[in-house]
């Protein structure tokens, strides 16, 4: 028995919603260490993390356009790369200002197109499959998730 290659695309969905939303969610993680280590309020860096979070819901709307007009193929690469960008560059600020612009604007409206990736798997299946993607998709979602925002039992203390 082969494997249906939309079950290939919901998978590659999955991986690229996870790298997206795992890169924002990280920010708790590192958090304390941040602040020590750049003198930082943690206000400061979580504030960033807001920022990131109004900028993905904005960007949702741009990126479900433009993968309306060009394609889920072609946003989800682009918007793979910005966030790749957007973490390096994030990662290099010297100010906290360098780091809210990063990683709140560029990180969080390029990590809006992991909504995308998980839609364009969805509509490569039929409409009998559908729901069982769609929840197959958002467990695996929150699975990825689970380890980074603590609630995962076996998630850093």
């Amino acid at each position: 028995m082969s494997l249906f290659y939309g079950w290939i695309i919901v998978g590659a969905g999955v991986v690229v919603t996870c790298i997206g939303l795992g890169a924002m969610l990280s920010l708790s993680v590192f958090l304390q260490p941040m602040s020590a280590a750049m003198g930082w309020s943690r206000t400061g860096i979580s504030m960033a993390a807001l920022i990131n979070w109004l900028c993905m819901g904005v960007g949702s709307f741009f990126w479900g356009a433009l993968s309306d007009r060009l394609g889920t193929r072609v946003v989800v690469l682009v918007g793979g790369v910005l966030v790749g960008a957007g973490m390096v560059t994030a990662s290099q600020a010297a100010t906290l200002g360098q780091f809210q612009i990063l990683f709140g604007v560029v990180v969080g409206f390029a990590a809006a197109v992991a909504t995308r990736s998980t839609a364009g798997g969805r509509s490569s299946l039929s409409a009998r499959t559908e729901g069982a993607c769609s929840c197959r998709c958002f467990s695996m979602i929150a699975v990825g998730e689970a380890p980074v925002n603590g609630t995962c039992p076996t998630s850093i203390s």
